[in-house]
């Protein structure tokens, strides 16, 4: 697995940072637009509600359930960015933006109600983070690469055969991507509650 892992990150090297770009830049959007405009909150309380009750879901259950849970929302989640790249490479587009804009709203809230967000992070955020986000992220490159091949197809290869040969390389990473995403999730049910506490919601994982 790590040298699938090494092998990908060596030929997807622009891809990834593209990815962790579209990411950054919706951290920074939501930092900038948020900070000192209250109403603008309103906006997203949908996505933070539906995240507090996945959380208050998975941590009020037996740590098996919590555990499927976690990782039933991460993979839809994950290779639907994949599948659904087709379409112009919007879907990975917007899911970077918005799970880089929801990791601001929640450094906004910290910070207006006297918290380190950067203390949460490592604690909170990275124990798992550390292997669900790359599995994240290579989805991501993944998806904007398929997106850009439909309209672009591979030098001396048909739209179709660029999509072959693109979805043949994403079916190679995909149980590379499940296993991160399996053992970030037992991380996050079994090892965050012992550091935050039961009543913290899982970290910001994929939308």
């Amino acid at each position: 697995m790590i040298s699938r892992l090494r092998d990908f990150g060596r030929e997807n090297s622009s891809w990834l940072l593209l990815a962790l770009g579209f990411f950054i830049a919706g951290y920074l959007v939501a930092l900038r637009a948020l900070t000192g405009n209250p109403q603008a909150f309103h906006l997203i309380l949908e996505q933070l509600e539906r995240l507090m009750d996945l959380g208050e879901d998975i941590y009020s259950s037996h740590a098996l359930r919590g555990i499927y849970l976690v990782l039933l929302n991460n993979t839809v989640a994950t290779f639907s960015i994949i599948l659904f790249a087709v379409i112009l490479g919007l879907p990975p587009l917007f899911s970077l933006f918005g799970n880089g804009s929801l990791m601001g709203v929640v450094a906004v809230l910290m910070a207006e109600q006297g918290m380190s967000f950067p203390a949460f992070f490592v604690l909170g955020i990275l124990p798992h983070g550390i292997l669900e986000l790359p599995a994240f992220f290579i989805s991501a490159a993944l998806g904007l690469k398929i997106g850009y091949h439909v309209v672009f197809p591979l030098p001396g290869e048909t739209r179709l055969n660029s999509l072959k040969l693109n979805f043949r390389e994403a079916a190679k990473m995909a149980p590379v991507i499940f296993l991160l995403l399996a053992a970030a999730a037992c991380i996050e049910v079994l090892v965050t509650p012992l550091i935050l506490g039961p009543y913290v919601p899982p970290g910001v994982g994929p939308l």
